[in-house]
């Protein structure tokens, strides 16, 4: 067994916390164990110039949240270079309402 394998899951996502959400993404192809760690993570940090703009943006925020379930979140920031539509609005309103339900800590 490896080092790293031997750290408990707590440990992993709080290094994982240190990465772009992209990078911690990226994460989940090293093994099973792996696989939705980075959803877990207590600071999260999307850039729709890091993880894609529009549809894509969007989406990747829905499943994350989706996956993550109720873990308890420390801070999440949302960056958008683009234009914020009314549809964008809407999910982003959405997204800081269930932040907020998830024992927020800073905003």
């Amino acid at each position: 067994m490896d080092r790293i394998n031997g750290l408990s899951d707590d440990i992993i996502c709080h290094i994982l916390s240190f990465l772009r959400i992209k990078e911690s993404a990226l994460t989940s192809i090293l093994s099973k164990r792996w696989r939705n760690l980075f959803a877990f993570t207590p600071n999260l940090h999307f850039d729709d110039c890091e993880v894609g703009s529009g549809r894509s943006f969007i989406d990747f925020i829905d499943r994350l949240l989706v996956v993550s379930g109720n873990f308890p979140l420390r801070k999440i920031t949302i960056c958008r270079k683009s234009i914020i539509n009314l549809e964008v609005s809407d999910h982003v309103t959405r997204w800081m309402k269930r932040a907020l339900n998830q024992s927020l800590l800073e905003k």
